[in-house]
């Protein structure tokens, strides 16, 4: 135990892991009960991610000046209880659309509270092999779980209800807690936040301007997949347990490319793997379309889960190395990640705005699959701008900046 608590890497993921489990009720399976708590299915998931897309970029705003000048940590203990709130008025109320937007908005703040200083705790412990380790084999912790929990979570709720099963998780939250008190964070700085000089500076920085601009189409597509996947199984499959066992099956294979990444993966094979991603999930959706059948969707679902996964640590990572690229960002941590995450969220808000217009004009699956291929294609260019960034950090660690 006492090499456990001595090793950064392996706390860092303990607390990533039991804070995520409440991403289980909070992700698939609450779109499942939104979709089934509304006539028009859509209306009802678009409107909660466009309140969390603009209260997770108000989070982040909130959270920014206590994070560069106070205890990063005592603001992610902060998002903690929010999302215990969150639980609680879950867990205490029927949905309907005041409901939705309130619980929208809570887990949006907590999820802004919880990212900036924990993207900047990241920064600031691990090196860049030790952030390839963390990534990969969070991953792939994270999913072993998953491939039991999901299942029997949709076995419970289909048991009892949504409501009553959501208060188990709770004792997740509160694990994490406690464990966040191990990691030691200190100010970074004694200044506050210095948005507008910092984005003036941005304006001449092509590094910035083009991970930014790559955030922002992150958001407009494959980020927003996360959303349209579930709601597919539920207009195909109808049931939390069928989205249970394809969250199970799809966390099998993620297990393996998560920990083939943590252990081989290099600064220099990022551009590969983004371009082999990307075509994964381009043939895969091209597939579904020309079959539109239950197996050719569970295809769809495994090729996305895995190609999708490993699509998102590779840009996350160069968001996170992207905070070390140049003095601009590693002087300006906290600015750089608001910056990106207001690019990433109004990317995320125009694509659910997309959603809500195809809602309330009657659109139903057949739409969501043309959605879903428009949105892997431009996932295409996502690739091409996420080699060029990523190929950028590779040649300025060889130089040594």
């Amino acid at each position: 135990m006492l090499k456990f608590f001595n090793n950064i890497v392996a706390r860092l993921i303990a607390i990533n892991i039991s804070y995520g489990i409440l991403d289980i009720f909070l992700t698939s399976f609450l779109i499942s009960y939104i979709m089934r708590s509304f006539e028009n299915q859509m209306v009802g998931v678009a409107v909660f991610y466009i309140f969390w897309a603009i209260m997770i970029t108000l989070g982040f705003y909130l959270a920014g000046d206590r994070t560069k000048r106070g205890n990063k940590m005592a603001v992610f203990r902060v998002s903690i209880l929010l999302r215990i709130c969150a639980c609680i008025i879950l867990g205490t109320c029927s949905l309907n659309l005041p409901i939705v937007i309130l619980v929208a908005s809570v887990l949006g703040l907590a999820d802004g509270a919880m990212n900036l200083p924990w993207h900047n705790i990241i920064s600031e412990k691990l090196s860049k092999p030790q952030l390839i380790k963390y990534t990969g084999y969070r991953q792939s912790v994270a999913h072993i779980m998953r491939v039991v929990l999901p299942m029997l979570v949709a076995m419970l709720i289909t048991a009892s209800s949504y409501s009553v099963m959501v208060w188990m998780v709770v004792p997740f939250s509160v694990f994490s807690f406690l464990l966040s008190f191990s990691v030691k964070s200190a100010p970074a700085s004694s200044n506050g936040l210095k948005m507008k000089s910092y984005l003036a500076k941005c304006r001449t920085n092509a590094f910035n301007r083009k991970l930014f601009f790559c955030e922002f189409v992150r958001g407009l597509s494959v980020d927003r997949l996360l959303i349209v996947m579930p709601m597919l199984i539920v207009y195909f499959m109808h049931t939390d347990f069928a989205l249970g066992w394809v969250q199970s099956l799809s966390s099998v294979a993620i297990i393996v490319s998560s920990a083939f990444i943590g252990r081989f993966l290099t600064l220099r094979g990022f551009p590969m793997l983004l371009t082999i991603a990307s075509v994964s999930m381009l043939g895969s959706v091209l597939l579904f379309l020309c079959l539109h059948t239950v197996p050719s969707l569970v295809i769809y679902m495994l090729v996305y889960s895995v190609a999708g996964r490993v699509f998102f640590q590779l840009l996350e990572m160069n968001m996170t190395n992207g905070s070390n690229y140049s003095a601009l960002n590693r002087e300006n941590k906290v600015e750089y990640f608001i910056s990106r995450e207001c690019c990433l969220n109004l990317g995320r808000a125009f694509n659910c705005i997309v959603l809500l217009v195809i809602g309330l004009l009657g659109g139903g699956a057949h739409a969501l699959g043309i959605m879903s291929l428009i949105m892997v294609i431009i996932t295409a260019f996502v690739a091409v701008l996420g080699v060029s960034v990523s190929r950028d950090v590779y040649n300025a660690t060889r130089r040594g900046r």
